[in-house]
């Protein structure tokens, strides 16, 4: 069950001083009692609507929101949510989402104002999907053909492909037949992703040896994950650890997000350090095969998802088939496909992020535009955003099982 914030409407990431609350309000009423801050009186009578897009411009309307649907210190909870609350709370989840829909729909129905000088937002969101969209086409989509196309080519001969050849995006992977490929498992191990532990002045994902690149991510790493003479420790850090070669080209992509650069270098880090796991896992959605319940490799191996639960990975293969089973069903186009990852990228309420302020706005900006092209290109379906943006708990989810795995494999060899 997904919940919402009761202060600004986002996603709530749990029961924060008494009420359902996301990060960015949980931490906002954190700061304001903790420093007893005074804010500015608000200079619209005290009556701003406090929304996720906006919550950031009067603070003063946004704490006295905290306080009216109940936040309080001394606010604590354990235990289950009640079935009566929990009811009402999926009313009003349900009723946020008809006035998403009706606002997309209005949106629509809108007379365009065209003859007029284009408003600088649209123009805004205009560029930002030809360059967030450009950036997934030259980096994301085509540098496998050019690091690995000598490499990965001989899978096309394989009649059990990976159903990732099959995708558009990747059909270059496949079309350069070769008989003298010679495989070598990633050799950074050590360069893992999401928050598993602390980082230095320099993340090591940004200085992988470039040899290591000429391999893809597993499960499309083309290295066997069979044998008998591997444990299921060294399979599992198999299929995690090898989707650092894809780590660069998610950094490269990065860079193609407009106004990503002038993040500072420490919150452009933590971005990466904390999201890139899960924009892999958009990347590599088309890898798992849910209605099969199988994962397919490069390399043509299949392996079913009760044997990869034999080898104690069940809890994350679990939800990361309903994961990707949820987001193809929506079958994003590759533009649409490129937003969304750099939503998901893109998060303020990542940990230890210096300058929130412009890492919202960055959000902000990237979430307009997805909107704006969904909204314009599917005027019938209004209800494919709101999907989109409730799926960025799942990821969440994803992120933190793999870091738990992981540090389980650390502790316990």
């Amino acid at each position: 069950m997904v919940l919402l914030c009761k202060v600004c409407g986002d996603i709530a990431s749990g029961f924060h001083y008494g009420v359902h609350a996301c990060e960015g309000c949980k931490g906002f009423f954190r700061r304001s009692i903790q420093q007893n801050i005074n804010y500015k009186m608000c200079v619209k009578n005290e009556n701003c609507l406090i929304m996720r897009m906006n919550r950031n411009r009067c603070q003063h309307c946004r704490f006295k929101k905290c306080l009216s649907v109940g936040m309080s210190r001394d606010a604590v909870r354990f235990g289950r949510i009640p079935k009566r609350e929990k009811q009402r709370l999926l009313d009003e989840m349900q009723s946020y989402m008809n006035s998403l829909n009706e606002s997309a729909a209005m949106d629509m129905d809108s007379p365009p104002v065209r003859e007029t000088p284009g408003s600088p937002e649209d123009g805004h969101s205009k560029e930002t999907i030809g360059a967030v969209a450009t950036a997934y086409r030259d980096i994301l989509t085509s540098s496998s053909s050019h690091e690995t196309e000598a490499k990965t080519a001989s899978i096309s001969t394989n009649n059990n492909a990976s159903p990732f050849s099959r995708d558009a995006s990747f059909t270059q992977v496949s079309t350069h037949p070769t008989s003298t490929l010679s495989y070598q498992p990633c050799p950074v191990a050590s360069a893992t992703l999401g928050p598993v532990g602390p980082i230095d002045n320099q993340p090591t994902f940004l200085n992988v040896d470039d040899n290591c690149y000429g391999y893809l991510a597993c499960p499309l790493n083309a290295w066997p994950v069979s044998g008998a003479d591997r444990t299921s420790q060294e399979i599992w850090e198999s299929f995690s650890q090898c989707f650092t070669p894809a780590v660069k080209e998610v950094v490269e992509f990065a860079k193609g997000i407009p106004g990503f650069q002038e993040l500072s270098q420490q919150d452009q880090v933590m971005l990466l350090k904390s999201g890139t796991f899960q924009v892999l896992m958009v990347r590599f959605c088309t890898l798992f095969n849910a209605d099969e319940r199988s994962v397919t490799f490069l390399n043509g191996q299949t392996y079913s998802l009760s044997t990869l639960r034999a080898l104690g990975m069940g809890s994350l293969l679990d939800a990361m088939f309903d994961f990707s089973e949820k987001l193809s069903s929506l079958g994003l186009q590759p533009d649409e496909m490129a937003l969304f990852m750099a939503v998901v990228l893109v998060s303020a309420d990542r940990s230890d992020i210096t300058d929130m302020r412009a890492v919202e706005q960055l959000q902000e900006g990237l979430i307009s535009a997805l909107r704006s092209l969904i909204t314009r290109r599917r005027p019938d379906d209004t209800t494919l955003f709101p999907k989109l943006l409730l799926l960025l708990p799942d990821l969440r989810t994803l992120n933190n099982l793999h870091a738990d795995k992981l540090l389980a494999f650390r502790i316990d060899p």
